[in-house]
């Protein structure tokens, strides 16, 4: 059975190791695979996906899904950051994994948002602080752009 990128699954986190090989990890998303019929493979290909469930390691996810990259990260200890954006986006703890609600809902409303990318930004008597996230399609974090601090 021929399985096509679109409709592959793979566990959580299992393209980690091709998050430093931009190259292999293209190469990896845009093949087919041939998987026997009655193989995981093919069973998980082209289910639904449903980004608000929160993913367990044995859940299946599309290759496109910044989940298949990262694993669901703990939870915060606390249910919202208190404090400067620097203190909540501290707090919150790895973002990448994250889901784009989740983040909002801890550490505030973003400043600006571009497609998938929310920016996040605050400037105090003490200095500023920004911070610009990538989402996937999914709404799913898939890593900071850039953070600054001054």
């Amino acid at each position: 059975m021929r399985v096509t990128p679109e409709e592959r699954r793979v566990r959580v986190g299992a393209l980690a190791h091709l998050r430093d090989d931009p190259t292999e990890l293209e190469r990896e998303v845009s093949r087919s695979l041939v998987v026997d019929a009655d193989s995981e493979a093919a069973r998980y290909a082209g289910r639904p996906f449903h980004p608000a469930a929160r993913p367990t390691p044995d859940t299946w996810v599309p290759l496109d899904s910044a989940w298949a990259l990262f694993p669901y990260p703990e939870p915060p200890l606390l249910s919202r950051g208190a404090g400067s954006l620097t203190r909540r986006m501290s707090a919150i703890g790895q973002v990448a994994g994250r889901r784009e609600q989740e983040i909002i809902s801890f550490v505030g409303p973003p400043n600006g948002r571009t497609g998938n990318i929310l920016t996040w930004s605050e400037a105090s008597w003490s200095g500023a602080y920004a911070i610009t996230l990538a989402f996937d399609r999914y709404r799913v974090c898939s890593g900071v752009i850039s953070e600054s601090s001054h």
